[in-house]
């Protein structure tokens, strides 16, 4: 060690002064590549106190505020190989350095392997979660509701093929307790043309899934969760187009592109197209001329999904006063037929759902070494439109056997239904880095949602839902003991104006309002450098949304303005193991959740009520291993014990009989597995080859309570166990691919949903090119 920097350090501890708070340190550096040409958006990370920053355009980063002592950079920047850099800072004087990065020869590894390194930056923070890097399947025939599927604690159950209503289980708690965002927008409020059931996986750059506590830069007021979907940004211009062609006359086509117009002008765009006849086959019984029931396979007739995105940028950057300002509009339609109720057991032939969509919003960033700022400012204007007016009564092979005096196919009123939804979100982020140990974060997003209808029975009873939500959290790391934490406390208040559906079917105005506070404590102990060790307790609140307050006919919802926040106790622990080969994960999670909103099984309507109080506990393992050559594997499984914890005055009931008894229609025991194999340099130098192997398992579980009822004729959602096989190749350091997969390949009957059949065996081939 230099002795100048020893002397300053042994005068520091004499007169007890702590040596970052005498004299502040800093660094400054630039990183060159091929022909030391200056490397924009390179990650630059300091080993010892977790802080990183990305160059600039001129390929410069700093850091200030650092201690005098020994620190290692690590550099990683896509095409080129890590680098680490050891340096002494000496007390109150400012070091410049440059790093040369060295250009890695098989540019496909070295992408695979920086990408894992950026999302190992976030699965660094104290909080629960799992970080999905969508590189690796750029290239193949995936959607992002299929990667969420497929992992630890994640259960996703589809009603139906592309575009159908899916429900996301999080450690056990469903989708309307997990929180949804892409780029930190919250979902509600970008309508059905963006969502997770159709997003297209080369548009995102990674899927961060956050358990238990939700950092409060997102603004949520989830009760056990959040997933977020971060876009691609690159600084550089390219071009990646992608379609594929599946089963079921599916067309799934995607478009991202970006301009560097000038040094600091950029325009960005987004596109993508989903189309399906989901004429999938099904089983089903049908009544014959004489009334009996036959079992009967057919065609799904009545199921078409059509859905255009297209998104376009403006931005300004790396100004004095912005790193980065961009205004964007995007438009989207959606069209969907609806085929049958939600038991699947009455055919629907015309009952369809239309949504057009328009948002429009302003972002703008700027942050320094001491203080950031991130504003997120939008508009979004949706119109939906259900039109169930049928007065035939069809069966599976789309026959009309029987025709009614009024209502629809449904079995409701008739209705032609426009809904006009205006949606206004803004958002503040900030945080100020107190000193080299401690840095204060602060959030607060204000939402309104309103909504206007054609029904002239609902027009006298408009629709107004106003959220507020506010966090303040301290991020504070305890060197000698490796130890990191994040202290948060947050504010919730709703207030809403809307109708409710009387017992005699009249509607009458219905008012609620409410508030909560929250907090929650995150730790991560970095035991060795391999392994590392979190905790985490929340006490949470979920808002109801919109859909659950005021219904939706096109997921045949009934309106209740009367629902009560839900809360939760949330405790989460675990431990994490990092190696060059290996990464392996155990986790357990405990839920104790009040005034739980669900929807009891119904064969037409579902109206969301408070179970009131449940107990959520299990455990999540997770493994990942790089042997052989070029061989990945991929392990996980989850197992979760949900039971009710509400009286019998409580739920209003005779007796405490259900108290004790797992919930029911909720999947328990779940695993999932993948091995893939790459081989790079197959049949040309820059070419790649992969083949992949994986399956999918769920225990059987019942629809209703386990106690109720005969064992023997008990209605339950049988066991699935799903396999599926493809293969890749990749020419030219994967400017061009060709990706062929079979999904389903025993055919085997798939239920997410009681008597809800899944897709059987189906094909997918896709295309992909990409330029830089």
């Amino acid at each position: 060690m230099n002795y100048t920097l020893k002397l300053s350090l042994w005068f520091c501890t004499i007169i007890g002064l702590p040596c970052f708070t005498y004299a502040q340190s800093s660094v400054t550096g630039l990183v060159t590549g091929y022909n030391d040409m200056p490397l924009p958006l390179v990650t630059v990370r300091i080993a010892q106190t977790n802080r990183h920053t990305l160059t600039d355009s001129a390929g410069r980063f700093a850091f200030a505020n650092l201690a005098a002592r020994k620190y290692t950079l690590n550099i990683t920047a896509s095409g080129y190989h890590v680098a680490s850099k050891n340096l002494y800072l000496l007390i109150g004087v400012s070091t410049s350095l440059t790093i040369r990065l060295k250009t890695a020869v098989n540019e496909l590894s070295t992408v695979s392997v920086t990408g894992k390194s950026n999302a190992a930056l976030v699965r660094e923070q104290p909080q629960n979660l799992t970080v999905i890097d969508t590189k690796p399947y750029f290239n193949r025939p995936e959607g992002a509701i299929s990667l969420i599927n497929r992992a630890a604690g994640v259960k996703v159950r589809q009603s139906g093929g592309l575009g159908s209503n899916a429900n996301f289980y999080l450690n056990g708690l469903s989708g309307k307790q997990v929180k949804f965002f892409i780029d930190g927008i919250p979902l509600d409020y970008l309508g059905a043309g963006l969502n997770f059931n159709i997003l297209p996986v080369n548009v995102i750059d990674r899927i961060e899934i956050y358990k238990g506590v939700v950092p409060i830069s997102l603004g949520a007021d989830a009760l056990g969760g959040a997933i977020d979907i971060i876009s691609r940004r690159n600084k550089a211009d390219y071009l990646d187009a992608a379609y594929t062609i599946s089963s079921s006359n599916t067309h799934r086509a995607s478009l991202n592109l970006r301009k560097n117009i000038s040094r600091n002008w950029y325009a960005e765009g987004t596109g993508f197209y989903n189309a399906s006849d989901n004429n999938y086959k099904i089983d089903v019984e049908i009544p014959n001329a004489n009334g009996n029931i036959e079992r009967a396979t057919v065609r799904r007739f009545h199921d078409r999904f059509g859905n255009t995105y297209g998104r376009l940028a403006v931005g300004l950057q790396d100004q004095k006063w912005a790193d980065d300002l961009s205004i964007f509009s995007a438009i989207s339609n959606t069209h969907q037929q609806l085929q049958n109720n939600l038991l699947m057991t009455q055919p629907y032939a015309h009952v369809t759902y239309n949504e057009e969509a328009w948002n429009n919003g302003l972002r703008y960033a700027k942050s320094t070494n001491r203080w950031g700022i991130r504003l997120y400012a939008g508009v979004n204007y949706i119109t939906g439109h259900f039109i169930d007016t049928s007065l035939n009564t069809y069966n599976w092979y789309g026959q009309a056997v029987a025709r009614r005096n009024s209502g629809g196919e449904s079995f409701g009123p008739a209705i032609d239904l426009v809904t006009k939804r205006t949606q206004q979100l803004a958002r503040l982020n900030a945080y100020y880095q107190l000193n080299t140990r401690a840095k204060l974060e602060a959030a607060v997003l204000g939402a309104r949602y309103i909504q206007r209808e054609n029904n002239p029975a609902t027009a006298a009873y408009p629709v107004n839902l106003g959220q507020w939500i506010a966090g303040l959290a301290l991020n504070y790391e305890f060197p000698a003991h490796h130890i990191t934490s994040i202290t948060s406390v947050k504010y919730y208040n709703y207030n809403n104006q809307g109708y409710a559906v009387n017992s005699g079917g009249d509607y009458s105005t219905a008012f609620a309002q409410k508030s909560r506070l929250g907090w929650n404590e995150a730790l991560r102990w970095a035991i060795t450098s391999k392994i590392s060790a979190k905790a985490s307790y929340e006490l949470a609140t979920r808002l109801p949304d919109q859909s659950e307050l005021f219904g939706q006919y096109q997921q045949l919802t009934r309106p209740n303005p009367n629902l009560n926040p839900e809360t939760s106790h949330n405790i989460n622990g675990g431990l994490q193991y990092t190696s060059l080969t290996t990464q392996a994960s155990v986790n357990t999670f405990y839920r104790l959740a009040d005034h739980i909103i669900y929807a009891p099984p119904s064969a037409f309507y579902l109206l969301y009520q408070n179970l009131l109080k449940a107990q959520f506990s299990g455990i999540e393992a997770d493994y990942s291993l790089k042997f052989a050559k070029g061989f990945v594997l991929n392990l996980n499984g989850t197992y979760q014990h949900i039971i009710s914890r509400s009286g019998a005055i409580q739920s209003g009931v005779t007796d405490d009989s259900y108290y004790g008894q797992r919930l029911p229609n909720i999947p328990f025991l779940f695993g999932n597995g993948e091995l893939m194999w790459n081989r790079d340099g197959a049949f040309g130098k820059y070419n790649r080859f992969s083949a992949w192997f994986g399956s999918s398992y769920v225990h059987w579980y019942y629809l209703y309570w386990a106690k109720d009822g005969d064992a023997a004729s008990k209605a339950i959602i049988p066991t699935q166990w799903v396999h599926r096989a493809g293969i890749s190749y990749t020419l030219k350091r994967n400017r061009y691919a060709i990706s062929l997969e079979s999904q389903n390949l025993t055919d085997a009957k798939v239920y997410d949903n009681y008597r809800a059949q899944l897709p059987g065996r189906s094909f997918h081939l896709k295309f992909r090119t990409y330029f830089q």
